[in-house]
């Protein structure tokens, strides 16, 4: 993967260019030069504007959350990064990525930001029927596979990626059994929001409430 030797004269570079986010990595020295590319960590830096800057740093692969800070400048910007990743510590560089039109992702799927996807990745994991803390990482489409269908053996359509200590792994489904899944999730959620408006209502009208009656 390319180094970045300057990474404040890269980012202005780009952003005089026209770009409106850069996107860059960040790893330690002896995993970068490994090539042990799970403990990097990306980065994007975003203008809105001439005094919205914003950092966005993606979770690691042992993390459970991202986080985004804003700023007037891009100077505080980039000192929030070199503060966070000091350049004797870190070494930048600009990932390849491989975009693969077949995945999508939880923020691909539900066009959320980058907070709300870590919430909704341990919900829809617990909807689609794994608990334990189990994260739903995305969606695969699959052609010309010959991977079956883990509840009825028919040719799988779609694989569920999901997450849990840290490790991936996926379930395939077939198209009739995966509309099945998806209802029956929406059910479980409508369910749990069912549970929150009960919940809500009652302390609005001063109601004494059990945490046995949510279950």
């Amino acid at each position: 993967m390319p180094r970045i030797r300057n990474l404040r004269r890269y980012i202005k570079r780009k952003f005089k260019e026209g770009w409106k986010g850069v996107r860059f990595k960040v790893i330690g020295p002896e995993s970068y030069r490994k090539k042990d590319w799970r403990w990097s960590k990306e980065v994007t830096v975003h203008c809105w504007g001439d005094s919205d800057y914003r950092v966005e740093v993606a979770p690691g692969l042992l993390e459970k959350r991202g986080e985004v800070k804003k700023f007037k400048s891009l100077e505080e910007a980039l000192d929030y990064i070199e503060e966070e990743f000091p350049p004797e510590e870190y070494v930048y560089y600009v990932p390849r990525y491989k975009w693969d039109p077949k995945y999508f992702n939880v923020r691909d799927l539900l066009h959320c930001t980058l907070w709300e996807a870590d919430a909704w990745r341990i919900l829809l994991a617990r909807a689609l029927g794994h608990l334990n803390g189990r994260e739903f990482i995305g969606a695969r489409r699959l052609t010309n596979t010959s991977k079956a269908c883990e509840r009825c053996g028919g040719k799988a359509a779609v694989l569920l990626v999901f997450k849990y200590a840290g490790r991936a792994y996926g379930v395939y489904y077939c198209k009739n059994c995966l509309v099945e899944l998806i209802n029956n999730a929406a059910e479980r959620l409508h369910k749990e929001v069912e549970k929150i408006k009960t919940v809500f209502t009652s302390l609005a009208e001063g109601k004494t409430i059990h945490s046995w009656s949510l279950l």
